[in-house]
């Protein structure tokens, strides 16, 4: 299906890949920050399976995210919290396909990522926006 994205967004306070990475290596999830052209990015992947697919966390912040969130959540119930979102995490995914063949990994990373902060989550691939807790 190719490349797809799950948005994380919340309301910007002290979190950034740096509390990303820690939340993820605790879910048991191997992490590795990537060089070159992905610099910034995180690698992610289960720790105990190397040949699952990995996937790739990046991290936005500003106005323009902002903006993003409030379209993203514009016909949905959480439309007024998410017009407060000026941050967010990127689960960046090159084979949709196959991440949902691997569904576990991606859901370990998102809740890794959801229990940081209050946020609202929305998939590329669907456009279901899912708010805290739910």
């Amino acid at each position: 299906m190719g490349e797809a994205v799950s948005m994380i967004y919340f309301r910007s306070c002290h979190i950034g890949l740096a509390a990303a990475r820690k939340a993820m290596i605790a879910a048991g999830l191997a992490v590795r920050r990537l060089d070159g052209p992905l610099a910034g990015q995180l690698g992610v992947r289960w720790a105990d399976d190397p040949d699952c697919t990995e996937l790739r966390v990046a991290y936005s912040r500003g106005r323009y995210v902002r903006e993003e969130a409030s379209g993203s959540g514009k016909h949905s119930p959480h439309a007024t919290a998410m017009a407060q979102c000026d941050a967010r995490f990127e689960i960046l995914i090159d084979d949709l396909d196959e991440a949902l063949d691997d569904l576990n990994t991606l859901m370990e990373v998102q809740w890794a990522l959801e229990e940081l902060a209050e946020c609202y989550t929305v998939n590329s691939w669907n456009g279901k926006v899912v708010g805290p807790g739910e």
